[in-house]
C-alpha cells in the first residue's frame, strides 16, 4: 500500500485503520498516517523509509561526533587564525562564526554529515531516508541548534530518550541521524540523484 509520508504532500489516512485499540493502528504512533515520518520504530522500514538494516544513532554516537567536529574546526581555526596574525590581520568573531555554520550546513547537505559524523558512522537523512535538502540542512545547523541550545542543551539530550533518537532540531527539520552500514547510497539515496 502506498501511504504519501510528508504531511505537504496531503496525506490521508489508510483504508485499513481498523477499530480505535485495534493492534494494527495505535493512536499516538509517529507513522505516516499518523503525520509522522516514514521511519518506523528503530529502523524498519516503512512505506517509502530507509532500508531495514539502518537504525538511529543514539546519543552518545552523535556526542562523539560533535566532539570531532568542535576539535576539527578549533584546529582549522588556529591555524586561520595565526595566518591572519602573521599577516597583521585581526581575526574576526563573524567571521568564524560564518565559518562555523557554513561548514555544518555545506557538510550535512553535500556529505549527509559533518566529518566527525563520518568518522563515527553516522548520517542525517530526511523523512523518506534520503539525503537532505539543503534547506532542512540550513534550518536544522541554524536555527534548529540554535532552539536545541537555548534552554541550557536541553534540546540535544533530547536525542537521549527519544524513540527516534532526535533531538529537538532534527525534529524541527524533519530529519533523522541514523547508522551508516557501509559506504555505499541506498538505494533511496540513489533516487534522490
Amino acid at each position: 500500500m502506498d501511504v504519501p509520508v510528508n504531511s505537504r504532500e496531503g496525506v490521508e489516512p489508510p483504508r485499513d485503520l481498523g477499530e480505535v485499540g485495534d493492534s494494527s493502528y495505535r493512536e499516538g504512533t509517529r507513522g505516516p498516517a499518523a503525520g509522522g515520518n516514514a521511519l518506523g520504530e528503530k529502523g524498519e522500514a516503512k512505506p517509502g523509509g530507509v532500508a531495514s538494516h539502518e537504525t538511529y544513532a543514539g546519543f552518545w554516537q552523535r556526542a562523539g561526533a560533535l566532539l570531532l567536529d568542535v576539535l576539527f574546526l578549533w584546529g582549522f581555526l588556529s591555524l586561520v587564525h595565526a595566518l591572519d596574525t602573521l599577516l597583521g590581520r585581526v581575526p574576526s568573531f563573524l567571521g568564524d562564526a560564518l565559518l562555523w555554520v557554513g561548514y555544518f550546513v555545506a557538510s550535512t547537505y553535500a556529505l549527509g554529515g559533518t566529518l566527525g559524523k563520518l568518522a563515527v558512522g553516522i548520517r542525517v537523512v530526511d523523512e523518506r531516508g534520503r539525503k537532505v535538502s539543503f534547506g532542512a540542512a540550513l534550518l536544522r545547523e541554524t536555527v534548529g541548534k540554535l532552539t536545541s541550545t537555548f534552554f541550557w542543551g536541553f534540546g540535544f539530550l533530547m536525542a537521549a530518550w527519544d524513540d527516534y533518537a532526535q533531538a529537538l532540531h532534527d525534529r524541527m527539520a524533519r530529519t533523522y541521524v541514523v547508522l551508516s552500514t557501509s559506504g555505499e547510497p541506498t538505494s533511496a539515496e540513489q533516487r534522490a540523484f
